[in-house]
């Protein structure tokens, strides 16, 4: 064993390889959690917007027309749908998400 030039070349490159491999197995779930935590945020705001509409609705501070609210360099689109059946006044956010794509958030209040 005193020749043993070549063994910590190689046990240097197979741990070098296992740590990039788990780094990169790493990296794709890290970004989706990044993603996921930007949309959740967004989510969160067009709740709160939404909320905040139909509750001045409903105690009749603001009619019921259709808008487009920008929030933090974002840009929410206001909808209300009367109901036939009840006396109930539906209202939507739609907006556009972290990758993209449209999604609506709605809930009813009184008229």
């Amino acid at each position: 064993m005193r020749n043993s030039n070549g063994y910590i070349y190689i046990e240097l490159l197979a741990a070098f390889f296992i740590f990039c491999f788990i780094t990169f197995s790493i990296l794709p779930i890290y970004e989706k959690i990044m993603v996921d935590r930007a949309d959740v945020r967004i989510r969160m705001e067009a709740f709160h917007l939404l909320y905040e509409k139909l509750q001045a609705y409903m105690e009749r501070e603001i009619e019921a027309v259709d808008k487009t609210i920008s929030v933090n360099g974002r840009a929410y689109q206001l909808t209300w749908e009367p109901n036939s059946d009840f006396p109930m006044m539906r209202g939507c956010i739609y907006y556009k998400n972290f990758g993209g794509k449209n999604v609506s958030v709605c809930d009813f209040t009184k008229r």
